[in-house]
């Protein structure tokens, strides 16, 4: 009796130091990138090699973005000064379904953390030279069939005529969808993405074409409609 209880201690001692193994090999694996600092992973600053082994077989090594397909640049100042840590914290860990933008969030069937997705945005916000622009929280007025017109005229050659992504990436996808404000997509809209094919249509911002404050905003009304 005095042995069955010994073996039966010792199984479980063993299944203990098992999972204490386990549990720090997790915990030390995570910490990983708090105590790396500045140092190098394979000659490149461990943040900025987080960032590539991710994000830059289609954002490109630095988010300049890819011409040859949707993913646009998301390391400019452009898109940096207009897009929330949230938006890009959800688009990382969900991505954007039916899309090569595959969700890389754990709990999204992805391979990284949170700690590591905070991490790319840090990368991110590194690169950023102009300051954040300070977008109101409130929705934008418009007419959703003059913007259908508006749209099909100005924005299906590049997103397709239903949003769907051509040259640039889809709109009327969940993921962007849920994560951009009405605001986001009016100031894209109005400034455009200076070095992309996205160029400016808002007033006072140099673009070949200009479009009224208005005409912008039923254009987001109308985009608007594809949310589910």
């Amino acid at each position: 009796m005095d042995d069955d209880i010994a073996k039966v201690m010792k199984y479980f001692a063993l299944i203990s130091v098992a999972a204490l193994v386990v549990f720090v090999f997790v915990v030390v694996r995570e910490a990983m990138p708090a105590w790396k600092g500045e140092q190098e992973i394979a000659g490149r600053p461990w943040r900025e090699g987080l960032f590539i082994d991710n994000c830059g077989s289609c954002h490109g090594q630095r988010g300049e973005g890819r011409a040859a397909g949707r993913a646009p640049a998301i390391g400019t100042d452009a898109f940096l000064a207009l897009a929330s840590d949230d938006m890009l914290r959800t688009t990382i860990k969900q991505g954007r379904p039916g899309t090569d933008m595959n969700p890389l969030g754990r709990d999204s069937g992805g391979v990284l953390s949170d700690r590591l997705i905070d991490e790319i945005i840090a990368y991110l916000r590194s690169q950023q030279q102009e300051p954040r622009v300070e977008l109101p929280e409130e929705p934008v007025e418009g007419v959703p069939e003059r913007g259908r017109q508006l749209y099909a005229a100005n924005c299906a050659g590049c997103h397709g005529l239903v949003g769907q992504g051509r040259v640039g990436p889809a709109l009327n996808n969940a993921v962007f969808q849920a994560s951009a404000s009405d605001q986001f997509i009016k100031e894209t809209i109005a400034r455009g993405r200076p070095g992309t094919p996205m160029s400016a249509w808002g007033q006072g911002y140099g673009g070949v074409k200009v479009l009224s404050p208005q005409e912008i905003g039923d254009i987001v009304a109308y985009i608007r409609t594809w949310k589910k």
